[in-house]
């Protein structure tokens, strides 16, 4: 009991501090803790407002949901709502996600405000996108596999926990079915932070001189400010990163087709291989068509007809067919798509993938903003 005690105290004398009057001050927590605590903060309250536009976006990234759902996300949003449980069905994968957060956007915030500093005086604008790419392919390590998991929920009919024995039991180790595209997310993630942080850096200040001009003491005014410029950085960021996120989705989607959200379509070379045939001859008769079978008109005539010919299907080994034919890495997988359905597939969902980003990070770049302020007023 006297031990629980002691590691107690030791405890809270690690959190709270005295001044020199012997009055005890506020509770300080350490840094990383605070600015893990903004991180998550800030990233959920934008990750729940927005996810529901991140759901549809990645059925509408799939070949099944573009066949599925040609009329676009209105579409497809109404559908899973009919069929899939109601409007809390666009919140499949949530918890995932939001586990996610609070490590990612540490990660992700932290290392674009250590490096812009650092590289912004001697390289100027190129210093602040160099930070943000840093920042973008830093978050990678823990985004792939979230995203794994995350894109697997959306685009299956399977719960958390067969998804996860789904990816234990594939035959690369789990670690590899983990980084699966971490290629694409790379490239995303990257090219996205690189034009969201130099864009909203500068657009905030602008929108800050403009606060200032009009009411310098009103928070709230500033808040605003800070919301909409990073809803105006992370629009033309989102939109312009759509390709690379399409590809990302293609390569982390579920293949099972038992247990996929949509039906998954016959690829057209399966579907040739499985039409064939071998016409074999019978030995010592000529061939003879069907259709000019002349003036054999009875059913014995056309029997002794058909019998000329033995038709056997070719097998087809569909795991191996299906396995043989998709990409696994970005290069291939964008030929795949480029060459097959054309330029125009790598901007599927770019209209929901914009509408997602613009409140997720306008609401994420402010509060974290407004949270670390007040940690810094605070002494945190």
């Amino acid at each position: 009991m006297k031990r629980r005690w002691l590691v107690l105290f030791v405890w809270w004398g690690c959190f709270v501090s005295t001044d020199r009057r012997g009055v005890e001050a506020v509770a300080v927590a350490p840094g990383w803790l605070v600015h893990t605590a903004i991180g998550f903060s800030a990233g959920s309250a934008g990750a729940i407002a927005a996810y529901p536009f991140d759901y549809v976006k990645s059925v509408l990234q799939t070949e099944e949901g573009r066949s599925k759902y040609p009329e676009g996300g209105w579409q497809a949003a109404t559908d899973i709502c009919a069929n899939q449980g109601g409007p809390l069905a666009l919140y499949r994968g949530l918890v995932v996600n939001l586990v996610g957060l609070a490590p990612e956007k540490t990660i992700k915030l932290g290392t674009n405000d250590f490096l812009r500093p650092i590289l912004q005086p001697t390289l100027g604008i190129w210093g602040e996108v160099l930070a943000g790419a840093c920042a973008g392919l830093a978050q990678v390590t823990i985004t792939n596999p979230l995203e794994v998991v995350k894109v697997r929920l959306q685009t299956s009919s399977m719960t958390v926990s067969e998804t996860i024995q789904n990816l234990c039991s594939q035959k690369k180790s789990v670690l590899a079915t983990l980084y699966e595209g971490v290629d694409a997310c790379g490239v995303r993630d990257a090219s996205f932070s690189a034009i969201l942080f130099p864009l909203y850096s500068h657009t905030k200040t602008f929108l800050e001189g403009a606060a200032n001009h009009h009411d310098e003491k009103n928070a709230l005014l500033f808040f605003g400010a800070h919301l909409v410029a990073g809803s105006l950085a992370a629009a033309p960021a989102a939109f312009l990163v759509t390709p690379a996120d399409v590809i990302k989705t293609r390569l982390q989607q579920s293949r099972n087709d038992q247990q996929a959200s949509v039906p998954l379509p016959t690829s057209p070379s399966r579907e040739e291989q499985k039409s064939k045939y071998e016409t074999t001859p019978g030995a010592g008769t000529s061939v003879v068509s069907l259709t000019n079978i002349g003036n054999n008109k009875t059913k014995e005539g056309v029997k002794r007809s058909t019998q000329l010919f033995s038709r056997r299907p070719i097998e087809v080994d569909d795991d191996v067919a299906q396995a043989e034919q998709r990409p696994t890495n970005f290069v291939s997988m964008f030929r795949s798509v480029l060459q097959n359905e054309g330029i125009e597939v790598l901007f599927s969902g770019c209209l929901e993938r914009v509408v997602r980003s613009v409140p997720q990070f306008g609401i994420t770049l402010a509060v974290f903003d407004g949270l670390n302020g007040l940690a810094i007023e605070h002494g945190w």
